[in-house]
């Protein structure tokens, strides 16, 4: 988990210092484009008209002028007030009156007419020309406005902002005294219209209490509502006790029909005195019969005698317990006609009720109606004196709070903020400047972008050499051969990291063959060339250096030596390898010149001879560097790349385009060329940012430890 972290965090910071790399190598756009900018901020600064500003405070209270109180449960007529929405539509409302045409209109009349400026006259809608100087803001969290104007003239600004808030005072108090007005007119239409019906409605309850009989009508309605209630009471209880007596009667009749009907005798005794004599002389009589029955059959006569006797007894119980229930029947008829009865009178009455309530509802609503019409009078009446009384009252919601005054300090342009303007957006458009031509610039700037198109790690990265350091080199040939003039050099340390990355990639082989070559002319091949061959020298190795590049020779150039006789002879077999060999003035470096440019220098190095003449180099030689034409150029280098066992591409640092490149590492491994890698030549540490700045202070640290071993070796 760390070893993410610490991964995000690199390449976090590695994407901070591409970017800031970036800034400080296009520093000079940014300062040429902030410049620009900061320029033109101060000149058009100087020649743009000066601005003088004029304040106006005026107070809107959001409440119209009171017509109307809020007696009689009315609200008073306030605008704006009752909820936040309702205020800003208001107070929007009020905004768009003021810088509306028709009170800038009326300003613009009394600035022509009353204060004498002509600065209107010559305009075709001064109306629009007053506006442009203007600016309402409101001050929060009050209801004050700020009425601004801005106009190079300011006293004529200060008049403005006061001429505008005048009007729109008197307007405003206009607005409310015709609302006064018309709500007089209204109020007096209304006043006789409810006057009127006030009247009608009077005679109309007069006459309905008249003509239906109800003077008096609370005392009769109470009397029938307290009759009806007795009524209804009364009949409850009967249509109780009608239940009752009914239920009686039905269970005493059904006891009488069945064999228990001396049970019923002895219920009816206890209030019937012959009930008690009759089943006293039964008790006797059964008593008697008992005991006869002992001595006697049923057949004696004593025993049918009393017989009789028993028989008559029960015949006579009987009798009076149906006497008994006949007068149960005749109590429930009584209920039942008197039940009847309460019934018809209570409809009767119900009726009554029922009319007089009808006439009530009739009388209650036409004086319900009497009464709204009798105080919207006599409030319709308290209002017409009050806006009587209003119209002769100048009352209005907008004062002044502050006056506008001439201010002589200028309000714009301010140089200051305009600088400041000026500074932050070059500053910012100076950067995107900065990384829209980083975008669109293709070049070659970085190692990076090298090894992403040859597709391994570069051999490395050569510095260009300070102007300073070269002033003070004497001999050309010591410029050319830097390495050697300065070895303690960045250049020379870079060379050397170069060295050990090509000894590294071409293996462990005795002898090795190298081929140095560019995309296009010009990208510092043979100065590369020259001074690997010489720090390869320096290291021990013996090393010689061919001039390959048959069309444009430079290596002799660079050394300082002759180029009468060279490769180029040898190939037409015309001298031997070894005759045109020149030793160069650093040890363990010999030099082979192009020689005399042939006719035909691709047939040349095409030539088997050349195969001969490297295999007897590579007896002599630990390393042989072919200095080549550029790939684009000509074929030479891919004719050649067989019969190396490595080939470099230099390429020049924010010099040689991209696709280009591309073009020429396509071309060597279309024919199989060992690419083991490439060089960037003449970067340029400064222009690369701070990320480089490290890296090549640790060659200088490293290349004098080198150095001196490499002399004590």
């Amino acid at each position: 988990m760390e070893n993410v972290f610490d991964e995000q965090g690199r390449e976090s910071e590695s994407i901070f210092y591409q970017y800031l790399s970036i800034l400080q190598k296009r520093k000079g756009v940014i300062l040429a484009f902030s410049g620009v900018l900061i320029i033109t901020a101060i000149i058009s600064t100087m020649l743009s008209t000066r601005y003088y500003s004029s304040k106006a405070v005026i107070e809107i209270m959001p409440i119209a002028p009171s017509i109307m109180g809020k007696d009689a449960g009315e609200a008073v007529t306030e605008l704006g007030v009752g909820s936040d929405s309702r205020l800003r539509v208001y107070y929007g409302t009020q905004f768009a009156i003021l810088a509306s045409n028709t009170i800038l209109g009326k300003a613009v009349d009394k600035l022509k007419f009353e204060h004498g400026f002509e600065d209107f006259d010559e305009q075709g809608d001064p109306v629009a020309f007053l506006r442009q100087f203007l600016s309402l803001k409101p001050r929060p969290e009050t209801t004050l406005i700020n009425i601004k104007i801005e106009y190079p003239d300011p006293e004529k600004a200060a008049v403005m902002a006061n001429v505008i808030a005048n009007v729109y005072m008197e307007h405003n108090l206009e607005n409310n005294l015709q609302s006064v007005r018309d709500a007089l007119s209204g109020i007096e239409k209304e006043h006789e219209r409810f006057r009127e019906a006030k009247h009608l409605s009077d005679e109309k309850v007069h006459s309905f209490k008249f003509e239906n009989h109800m003077i008096g009508i609370e005392k009769q309605s109470t009397y029938i509502q307290n009759k009806m209630k007795a009524l209804q009471t009364e009949l409850t209880d009967i249509q109780v006790q009608r239940v009752q007596v009914g239920a009686e009667y039905r269970r005493r009749q059904k006891i009488f029909g069945s064999s228990d009907w001396l049970s019923l005798a002895k219920s009816f005794s206890k209030t019937d005195l012959i009930l008690q004599q009759h089943l006293s002389a039964r008790v006797t009589l059964l008593d008697e019969q008992n005991k006869l029955s002992v001595r006697y059959t049923t057949k004696h006569p004593e025993m049918q005698g009393i017989a009789k006797q028993i028989s008559a007894n029960a015949e006579s119980i009987r009798s009076e317990v149906e006497q008994e229930i006949l007068s149960l029947r005749t109590e429930l008829s009584v209920l039942e006609a008197k039940e009847k009865t309460l019934i018809q009178e209570l409809e009767e009455v119900q009726v009554q009720v029922k009319e007089l309530d009808q006439k009530m509802i009739e009388l209650a609503f036409i004086t319900s109606e009497a009464e709204k019409n009798k105080k919207l009078y006599q409030v319709l009446d308290e209002r017409m004196s009050q806006v009587d009384l209003a119209q002769f009252m100048q009352s209005n919601n907008v004062r002044f709070v502050d006056k506008a005054v001439p201010n002589s300090i200028p309000v714009r342009p301010s140089l200051s903020l305009n600088l400041a303007m000026a500074i932050i957006l070059g500053g910012i458009g100076g950067m995107g400047l900065a990384f829209l031509i980083e975008f669109l610039d293709n070049t070659v700037k970085s190692k990076e972008d090298l090894e992403s198109m040859i597709g391994m790690p570069l051999l490395g990265v050569v510095p260009v050499i300070p102007q300073e350091e070269m002033l003070d080199i004497a001999s050309n040939r010591d410029r050319s051969l830097f390495t050697y003039a300065k070895p303690r050099s960045s250049v020379a340390e870079s060379l050397r990291s170069v060295r050990t990355n090509v000894l590294f990639r071409t293996g462990t082989k005795k002898s090795k063959v190298l081929l140095i070559t560019s995309a296009v002319p010009r990208e510092g091949k043979s100065f590369s060339s020259s001074n690997l061959a010489a720090v390869l020298a320096m290291s021990g190795s013996r090393v010689v250096i061919i001039d390959a590049d048959l069309r444009r020779p430079s290596i002799h150039r660079l050394f300082d030596i002759s180029d009468e006789h060279g490769l180029s002879e040898v190939l037409l077999e015309e001298k031997e390898v070894f005759d045109v060999m020149i030793p160069s003035h650093i040890p363990n470096l010999d030099v082979i010149p192009a020689g005399p440019i042939p006719t035909n220098p691709s047939e040349l190095l095409g030539s088997d001879r050349l195969l001969e003449i490297t295999e007897q180099l590579q007896q002599e030689y630990d390393i042989v560097i072919f200095d080549t034409p550029p790939v684009t150029a000509v074929a030479d280098p891919m004719i050649l790349s067989p019969i190396a066992d490595g080939v470099i591409l230099v390429v020049e640092a924010n010099q040689t385009r991209k696709p280009v490149v591309m073009q020429a590492i396509t071309r060597l491994r279309q024919v199989k060329a060992n690419l083991i890698g490439g060089i960037v030549n003449k970067f340029d540490i400064k222009r690369s940012g701070y990320g480089y700045y490290y890296y090549y202070n640790d060659y200088g640290y490293y290349a004098e430890d080198e150095y001196e071993s490499s002399k004590l070796g």
